[in-house]
């Protein structure tokens, strides 16, 4: 794969580790443990920052357009990238 494809799927990675700790503190604040504020904040505004804005913005900026240009309709497109 390319260098691009391979950085867009490595953030994919990071994408969902951090959803799986998020999940993991969920269930912690619902069995009322400790969880630090901060941390909880860094988390999403991580995802708000990253996922939301520089990861979707190279998908939807560059990668999907380049697959329609190239003629591959986005129903093609292998799904561990949409």
């Amino acid at each position: 794969m390319s260098k691009a494809i391979d950085d867009l799927l490595h953030e994919h990675h990071v994408i969902l580790t951090t959803l799986r700790i998020l999940q993991k503190v969920v269930i912690m604040i619902k069995k009322n443990s400790e969880v630090s504020p901060d941390d909880l904040n860094t988390m999403i505004n991580f995802l708000k920052e990253f996922a939301d804005k520089c990861h979707h913005g190279k998908e939807e900026g560059i990668l999907f357009p380049a697959f329609e240009t190239a003629g591959i309709p986005k129903k093609m497109v292998p799904s561990g990238l949409c």
